[in-house]
């Protein structure tokens, strides 16, 4: 094995929480890593980012929702979460046009939420 090697698989990140911090749970981009914050942070503390795995996350709740199908590739929409706390998952591209997540099943259009497969990555 490579001696320069930190970590072999890091499907787990650990990053600086933002302003504001973040809760367990979150759905959560940092720089161009998007993934699911591990516990509660408060900004400026480190915490773990998970980058890999199969979670239920909020999906986009503009006023013209969704339906999305398993297989959908889903983009991050920086404000589309129902309860103003953070990013959402949508089919629609509103901003860098990079697949964060595939959905695993289908939500129909008036769910809050996606269960989807994240990629870990906005690139």
């Amino acid at each position: 094995m490579a001696s320069n090697v930190r970590f072999s698989k890091a499907d787990n990140i650990e990053l600086t929480a933002p302003a504001g911090g973040v809760t367990s749970g979150q759905l959560i981009q940092i720089g161009f890593f998007v993934g699911v914050a591990a516990a509660k942070a408060d900004a400026g503390d480190r915490f773990t980012l998970y980058t890999r795995g199969i979670y239920e996350l909020p999906k986009r709740s503009h006023a013209d929702q969704e339906e999305i199908v398993e297989g959908t590739a889903l983009y991050l929409d920086s404000d589309g979460n129902a309860a103003g706390d953070g990013p959402a998952l949508s089919k629609v591209s509103t901003g860098n046009g990079n697949v964060a997540a595939i959905a695993t099943e289908s939500a129909s259009s008036t769910a809050t939420t996606v269960v989807a497969k994240i990629r870990g990555n906005a690139v």
